[in-house]
């Protein structure tokens, strides 16, 4: 419940003793209750006590790519890097935005910088993998192979790793992951429909399900 939180907040900022956190804090409540443009105000006032404060433009990035304020957006996660270069959040959310805008090189670059300092984080290699998908499929598969194994393991995680599998001619490899979405989801008509498909293209018969 947000709205206790809120109240807590509100009462320190009421006795004029809020520090830079509070009022963090205060816009990190407001942005999850999705009163965006409040959340901004309040980050600003954090950043007005003080202003080297990475995760406060990284958050203010967040309310800006809500809004669908590009440039605020970019320039805010850019300034948190800046800021602190080794927080992997930082680069993973500077990823995202990129991700969200089309800009896969970018956002490759990104992800790879969380993965120096992260490197078992599965949805970032996940993320890596969808945004290398037309630049390299056959590292996309690889990358989406590794978020797997480390548990990304819904459909749509498994969905693209069985479609990045098969462009890059790997049917076996596809088919067996078309399996295990079959197991979460068997009235998954597309997948069922592009099973069928890659047991033709290897010869195969419906045994394969088994």
């Amino acid at each position: 419940d947000y709205s206790h939180a809120l109240d807590a907040i509100e009462n320190v900022i009421s006795l004029e003793i809020a520090e830079a956190n509070d009022w963090n804090m205060y816009g990190l409540t407001l942005y999850k209750m999705g009163r965006h443009e409040q959340a901004i105000f309040a980050y600003g006032k954090s950043l007005e006590i003080n202003p080297e404060e990475a995760a406060v433009y990284s958050n203010l990035g967040n309310c800006y790519k809500a809004l669908a304020d590009k440039k605020n957006a970019l320039e805010n996660y850019h300034k948190s890097v800046q800021l602190a270069p080794d927080e992997p959040d930082f680069w993973f959310n500077l990823g995202e935005f990129y991700q969200s805008q089309g800009k896969m090189n970018e956002a490759s670059d990104a992800y790879h910088k969380v993965l120096e300092y992260v490197n078992d984080d599965a949805e970032t290699w996940m993320n890596l993998a969808r945004s290398m998908e037309n630049i390299d499929s056959l590292k996309s598969a690889q990358y989406a192979e590794k978020a797997h194994e480390l548990g990304c393991n819904s459909s749509k995680d498994l969905s693209f790793m069985a479609n990045i599998l098969e462009k890059v001619g790997l049917l076996d490899k596809a088919l067996e992951t078309r399996k295990m979405i079959f197991k979460q989801d068997s009235f998954n008509q597309e997948n069922c429909e592009i099973f069928g498909i890659d047991t033709l293209k290897l010869g195969k018969t419906l045994q394969a399900w088994e």
